[in-house]
């Protein structure tokens, strides 16, 4: 499981969530933490696909990942989603989704050392189904796979 830092939208990640429990999911929400899931791994290894309905139900956001080639390294390819609460005007709240992508490259040393470096572009769309904004963030990261 990689722990990486600086990365492609929030601070902090964890991904290869193929096994995951009831007990972890719950220790996610409140948190910074963005849940992802690899489901080319699942798919190629023969593991578990991740529990994706049950992030979603418990209201976590959820980012999907995808690492092409034989490492070292890779080209990583990623698309994510959050709804959340956009803006509050006039008493009402505005939901709105938070979707994001990152293209990159993503070293992974057999020691556990992770290095990430892409670009992250992201957009918003509101409760109107309009794009309200667009924005392009590079990311450098560094993490531990344990």
């Amino acid at each position: 499981v990689p722990v990486v830092f600086l990365g492609a939208g929030p601070v902090l990640s964890v991904d290869h969530l193929e096994r995951t429990t009831d007990a972890e999911i719950e220790a996610l929400k409140g948190t910074d933490t963005m849940p992802v899931m690899l489901p080319g791994s699942s798919f190629f290894l023969g593991l578990p696909y991740g529990r994706a309905r049950d992030f979603v139900a418990a209201g976590l956001p959820l980012a999907l990942n995808y690492l092409c080639g034989s490492g070292p390294g890779y080209l990583e390819i990623g698309l994510g989603v959050h709804n959340a609460i956009m803006k509050k005007e006039n008493h009402r709240l505005h939901w709105g989704y938070y979707c994001f992508m990152n293209i990159g490259y993503r070293y992974q040393s057999s020691g556990g050392f992770v290095f990430r470096a892409g670009l992250s572009p992201s957009w918003q769309r509101s409760d109107s189904h309009s794009i309200i904004k667009r924005k392009f963030y590079p990311y450098l990261a560094f993490g531990w796979a344990f």
